[in-house]
């Protein structure tokens, strides 16, 4: 029978994150049986699964733990206690948490149900950048100008990777640009998240869109010549996770706090009007904070009505080298 598993604590939460290996992620929750009862001062058995990419991905890290619940049937622990976190590849796409429990402090696990892991641990992703910055005889090196911008990413050549205008640009007053229009309809170009797409995606987006407003993110972006270079993209997710981890929190260049645009988008059902389902598009964006960042929908789009103003919303440009 499945136990019931209250969890009262942002799982995710990683100010208060030790900064220094091994980092740990905290986790606290109230152990309760199948009546909804606390189970108090208990072994319980607990098996933490991290999978990538989708709620049913290969499992990339696990960790199985005993922990005494207290008078109160709260469970305190640290994920990464027991198996090491820094195993995770945290730059490349989503990851997922599943939390698995047996009451009788034994083996026979209940599954208490997958999240997803909307923020990652820095220490662990600058840790990864560190020694992704010890590879290879390259003088390159994060924070660099070289080919018209900021390096904030280097390949494992260390010859080739991303870098960033040195410039920050504010959408306000502008609109987004990503939709096309056929037949009278609208239809959207479903784009992807991972490193190394931001210019398909852009290019994708463009050939697509019939938004004849140069006010747009997408078209200032695409005729933009800065710096000499006309082969700007706008970054996708996980490029711009990437540029918060490597550049942003470590202070290599100095960027504005502030919600900022990606490439990556795809297309949903909103609901129906009538008896017609309405058509949208949603846009990712990460959030540049200290100490937090999270991947979350930014714009939302209704079919059949005017692309919104970006007020407050930010953009970055890439170029490959």
């Amino acid at each position: 029978m499945r136990t019931a598993l209250l969890i009262f604590v942002g799982i995710f939460s990683f100010k208060e994150i030790i900064a220094q290996p091994p980092a740990l992620i905290p986790y606290q929750a109230i152990a309760r049986d199948a009546s909804g009862n606390a189970v108090l001062s208990q072994n319980i058995g607990l098996r933490f699964s991290i999978h990538d990419q989708t709620i049913t991905g290969n499992v990339v890290w696990q960790e199985v733990q005993t922990v005494l619940s207290n008078s109160l049937g709260v469970v305190v622990t640290s994920l990464g206690s027991v198996s090491d976190l820094s195993t995770v590849n945290w730059a490349q796409g989503d990851k997922f948490l599943q939390v698995e429990m047996d009451i009788t402090g034994g083996t026979s696990y209940s599954d208490m149900g997958t999240q997803q892991m909307m923020s990652v641990p820095y220490s662990l992703y600058a840790g990864q950048a560190g020694q992704a910055n010890q590879v290879g005889g390259s003088s390159l090196s994060l924070g660099d100008s070289h080919a018209g911008g900021v390096i904030v990413y280097l390949d494992q050549t260390r010859q080739h990777g991303l870098v960033m205008a040195d410039s920050v640009f504010s959408a306000d007053g502008m609109i987004l640009g990503y939709r096309g229009l056929v037949g009278g309809g609208s239809f959207w170009v479903d784009t992807d998240v991972s490193i190394g797409s931001g210019d398909i995606n852009t290019e994708s987006l463009f050939a697509s869109s019939n938004v004849s407003s140069t006010n747009s993110v997408l078209s200032y972006v695409v005729n933009s010549n800065h710096g000499g270079y006309d082969d700007w993209f706008i970054p996708s997710r996980d490029e711009l996770r990437r540029i918060y981890f490597n550049i942003f929190l470590p202070g290599v260049f100095n960027i504005p706090e502030g919600e900022y645009i990606s490439s990556s988008g795809r297309s949903i059902k909103f609901g129906t009007v009538g008896n017609a389902f309405v058509d949208g598009y949603v846009v990712d964006a990460v959030g540049f904070w200290n100490g937090l960042t999270s991947q979350w929908v930014a714009i939302s789009v209704y079919d059949y009505r005017v692309q919104p103003n970006l007020m407050s919303s930010k953009f970055l440009m890439l170029r490959k080298f």
